[in-house]
């Protein structure tokens, strides 16, 4: 006897999180967390859950694209300089507030939104930059293009 196959398959959901909360606001993160925990727990809900840091684009947001390099070097900035200061102590408490993700390209969260839409090989995962830059390269590299 062959497979069963799933008539009605239970719907798939892409939530759009975040990598880190912005400067100050750990409950940011910490609410986007609940609710991704909250989707993966529901039994009748395939979910996907995108974690962009600081998204840029050179067409619908222009003035993101300097403020990505600023991005981009204190991030490298701050993962070294935070070597050099003692943990649970007040100064890396505050430093902590401005531990920033790399960019991500807008084109990279819109093709990995519509991929994990319909390919079930993402359900249950988190996806992160270099996840997303990834399947818009594999997508690209197929000859389709957002």
């Amino acid at each position: 006897m062959g497979k069963l196959v799933e008539v009605n398959p239970a719907p798939r959901m892409v939530y759009i999180s975040a990598s880190r909360a912005p400067p100050f606001l750990k409950r940011y993160l910490s609410t986007r967390e609940e609710a991704e925990r909250h989707l993966f727990g529901l039994a009748k809900l395939r979910a996907v859950v995108l974690k962009p840091g600081f998204i840029y684009s050179g067409r619908d947001r222009g003035w993101s694209v300097p403020l990505r390099y600023g991005i981009d070097i204190w991030n490298k900035t701050y993962g070294t300089a935070m070597q050099f200061v003692p943990k649970k102590t007040v100064l890396h408490d505050v430093l902590d507030n401005f531990n920033v993700d790399t960019s991500v390209a807008l084109e990279d969260i819109a093709t990995t939104s519509i991929v994990a839409a319909f390919d079930s090989t993402f359900d249950g995962q988190r996806l992160y930059n270099d996840d997303m830059a990834r399947v818009r390269e594999r997508f690209e590299k197929n000859g389709f293009k957002i």
